[in-house]
C-alpha cells in the first residue's frame, strides 16, 4: 500500500514540477516575443505583445520589422548590407523607446505624439523594404547593393531628423481649470472707477 502511495506522490510531483517548468518557458518564450531586437531587453510592457492598443499595435511592428530583416538571406554577413541592416535595427529600437515613453504620457496629450511615432514606425517599414529590395525587380550586383545601402542611409537620416524634431517639441500639458470659488462666498466685484475730477472754473 505504502508504494502505490509513494508511486502516487512521485506521479503529482512530477506533473506540478512539469506544469512549473512548462509555465517558465512560456513566460520566457513570451518576453523574448515582445524583444525588438532578440536578446536585447526591451521597456516595453509584456501586454504590448498580445493588446490591440495603437502603442502595442506600432511595438508589433517595430518588431516584424527586425524580425524580417533578420529573416532575409541577403542581409547576412557578407553581403554588403549588414551594416546598414544593424543600423536600422538600432532605429527601430530607439523608436520603441520612444514609443514606451509617448505611452507614458497622460492621454489628453499623447495623440500628437504618437502620430509622430506612428510615421517613423512606417518610414522604418519603408527603409526595411528598400534594403531588402522587396518589390524593387533590382538584381543583386554590386552596384545595385550600393545604391540601396545609400538610399537607406538617406532614409535613416530623415528618420533621425523626425526623432529630433519630436525630442525637441515636449507635448504642451493644457493649462489647469480655474479654481471654483468656494462655497457661498461672494463674487469679487471690480473696483469702481474713480470719480472724473472737476476742471477749475
Amino acid at each position: 500500500m505504502s508504494l502505490v502511495l509513494l508511486a502516487g506522490a512521485l506521479v503529482v510531483a512530477a506533473a506540478v514540477v512539469g506544469a512549473v517548468v512548462l509555465a517558465v518557458q512560456s513566460r520566457r518564450q513570451y518576453r523574448a516575443a515582445n524583444q525588438v531586437i532578440p536578446g536585447r531587453t526591451t521597456n516595453a510592457p509584456a501586454s504590448w505583445a498580445g493588446a490591440h492598443t495603437p502603442e502595442a499595435r506600432l511595438h508589433r511592428r517595430l518588431v516584424d520589422v527586425v524580425a524580417a530583416l533578420r529573416a532575409h538571406p541577403l542581409l547576412e554577413e557578407g553581403t554588403g548590407r549588414l551594416e546598414a541592416r544593424v543600423a536600422l535595427e538600432e532605429q527601430v529600437a530607439a523608436i520603441d523607446e520612444q514609443l514606451v515613453a509617448v505611452a507614458a504620457l497622460p492621454e489628453n496629450v499623447r495623440a500628437e505624439p504618437l502620430a509622430g511615432v506612428e510615421r517613423q514606425v512606417a518610414a522604418v517599414e519603408q527603409a526595411a523594404a528598400t534594403l531588402a529590395g522587396v518589390g524593387s525587380g533590382v538584381p543583386g550586383g554590386p552596384e545595385a547593393i550600393e545604391q540601396q545601402v545609400d538610399d537607406v542611409r538617406r532614409q535613416l537620416d530623415d528618420l533621425a531628423r523626425i526623432r529630433a524634431e519630436l525630442d525637441a517639441t515636449p507635448p504642451t500639458m493644457p493649462p489647469p481649470p480655474a479654481p471654483a470659488p468656494a462655497p457661498g462666498a461672494a463674487p469679487e466685484t471690480p473696483p469702481a472707477p474713480p470719480a472724473p475730477r472737476a476742471e477749475p472754473g
